[in-house]
């Protein structure tokens, strides 16, 4: 790595992989900080060891230890770097399952200007794990938000589509929409393929009459309540 614009940065990573797809991001960036310039070529265990001392105390207290680059293609980090793995009890919610995944530390190195992409080097590194969690908790009520949306625009795009095709036919009267002890019985009576569809957007042509919100919250509860899809048999 060149020394030109190289920066020392603090992570909060998740194992976002997910088994369905083959997909491999084992540190997926969370939250990211700017903690000071890199002085000098070889990014080197004492140097980076050093820096811990930059950080507040919460986060010197971790158990940091070193990794050589993963040097294969396509890599996020192919130069050395600190990592607090498996310590934190920080839970965030991804995959296609949507499973727990526990927050790690990383302090590594990067370009300045590939740091600048999606974060501002004027952000503070939260001063105690009480103001780190308050940061976890925005960001998930944001993702969830996000999530909200994302789920009602598919539903909207459904029901045109439907009424496009003609599966579904539009009247005067709208139909009601259905309670949640309706809609539960309605996903009880999937089959587990059925289930698995809705993930995807995907309902049985037998189900007629359902409203937005009624696509909305049966791709809700399937994230809720599952089948997982994962390969193991948990």
């Amino acid at each position: 790595m060149s020394n030109h614009n190289v920066v020392v940065i603090l992570e909060a990573v998740y194992d976002n992989s997910d088994l369905m797809t083959d997909y491999f991001a084992k540190d997926t960036p969370y939250l990211s900080w700017y903690i000071c310039e890199y002085i000098g070529k070889a990014v080197a265990e004492n140097k980076m060891r050093a820096l811990l001392r930059r950080l507040p105390e919460w986060l010197q207290r971790y158990d940091w230890r070193w990794q050589r680059g993963e040097k294969y293609s396509m890599s996020d980090h192919p130069y050395g770097q600190l990592r607090a793995d498996g310590q934190t009890g920080i839970l965030v919610y991804s995959g296609s399952d949507n499973s727990a995944r526990e927050i790690s530390f990383l302090l590594s190195t990067t370009t300045e200007s590939i740091f600048l992409m999606n974060n501002r080097k004027e952000v503070p590194v939260p001063a105690t794990l009480d103001e780190f969690k308050v940061l976890i908790v925005r960001k998930e009520e944001d993702r969830l938000a996000n999530r909200e949306r994302a789920v009602r625009k598919i539903g909207s795009n459904i029901v045109d589509a439907a009424v496009s095709a003609g599966c579904v036919r539009t009247s005067p009267t709208h139909p009601a929409d259905k309670t949640s002890e309706e809609l539960r019985a309605i996903f009880d009576g999937l089959t587990e393929s059925e289930k698995v569809g809705v993930a995807f957007a995907m309902f049985p042509a037998r189900l007629q009459n359902l409203t937005h919100n009624d696509i909305v919250g049966l791709m809700k509860l399937r994230e809720e309540v599952g089948p997982r899809m994962t390969f193991d048999e948990k």
